[in-house]
């Protein structure tokens, strides 16, 4: 059974401090950070959207995945029951959202010195994977998306939550299988 979680705002938007008065207007921030290699320059760019505007351009949300539990092996209870990528998108007046979910490859965990690897594959097939690694001395994780073998991304992290957050945010790639469906 797929399990995850999104982090969402409760209770009633039009209640909430700061919210817009117009049902679903809801903004967005953005930030653009671009770093100058070798000089001391950084650009940030902050855009407020509305939550029609990003819609239309294929919003991406993290998602935060239970732990795995295996009681015959608690050196995995660091790794993620699955880790689901998804990416919503208003299409012909509809919401449309593609998600892929992948799995643990529970034979392919190693432990070198401080360090636990996994391989988490693509449920729906195709030649996309993860690699999840947790530092026992850090304490932080390090993810890599490989979609036909293409990096599609990373994301590091001291806490599973933000570490989570920040690399499921990354969503669906061009050409990985995945799953649509219509949600509203």
């Amino acid at each position: 059974m797929a399990r995850a979680l999104a982090r969402r705002p409760t209770g009633n938007p039009q209640k909430r401090e700061g919210a817009n008065s117009s049902p679903g207007r809801g903004k967005i921030i953005v930030v653009t950070l671009s770093l100058c290699s070798g000089r001391s320059f950084l650009f940030l760019i902050i855009k407020n959207m509305s939550f029609e505007h990003s819609l239309k351009q294929g919003v991406f949300f993290g998602f935060v995945p239970h732990r795995l539990e295996i009681d015959e092996r608690p050196e995995l209870h660091v790794f993620p029951f699955n880790v689901l990528f998804a990416q919503y998108k208003a299409e012909n007046g509809k919401t449309i959202m593609g998600s892929a979910i992948y799995e643990p490859d529970l034979g392919s965990f190693k432990k070198e010195e401080d360090k636990s690897f996994m391989y988490y594959h693509n449920a729906y097939g195709g030649k996309s994977w993860l690699l999840i690694e947790f530092d026992s001395i850090k304490k932080s994780y390090l993810g890599k998306k490989v979609v036909d073998g293409k990096d599609a991304g990373m994301a590091t992290g001291m806490e599973w939550n933000m570490f989570f957050a920040h690399f499921t945010a990354l969503g669906l790639t061009n050409g990985e299988r995945c799953k649509f469906e219509e949600i509203g």
